[in-house]
């Protein structure tokens, strides 16, 4: 397909379900009139290298710095203050809420998406 990459969200304490996402992403993605995806994978190491900052699995919670769309897990919207990862295994950040939704920008898609 398009090999559309985008930030997808979830508690650090859960796992993405690839399966929600896909779904998420082609309903999103017909929305704006694109062909739906067959697959919905994992960044690979060596792109994530080529075109992100920060350490490998460590990826900042900043869709608009790295150009994606923000796909957030309800679990997320729900608490009051999170961490969140700037690019480091050393470092984080606390924000309320409504900076959180800042961050995130005015579409992202919130949903359902770790595995139960």
């Amino acid at each position: 397909g398009a090999k559309e990459h985008v930030l997808v969200l979830v508690p650090a304490s859960k796992h993405i379900d690839k399966k929600k996402v896909k779904i998420a992403v082609n309903v999103w993605l017909r929305k704006q009139s694109k062909k739906p995806e067959a697959k919905v994978d994992f960044a690979t190491e060596q792109w994530m290298k080529k075109n992100l900052s920060g350490d490998i699995g460590a990826t900042p919670t900043f869709p608009q710095m790295l150009g994606m769309h923000a796909f957030a897990d309800n679990a997320l919207l729900k608490q009051a203050k999170l961490y969140l990862n700037v690019g480091s295994y050393e470092e984080s950040i606390l924000v309320n809420q409504a900076n959180f939704k800042k961050i995130l920008g005015d579409d992202f898609i919130k949903g359902s998406f770790a595995k139960a």
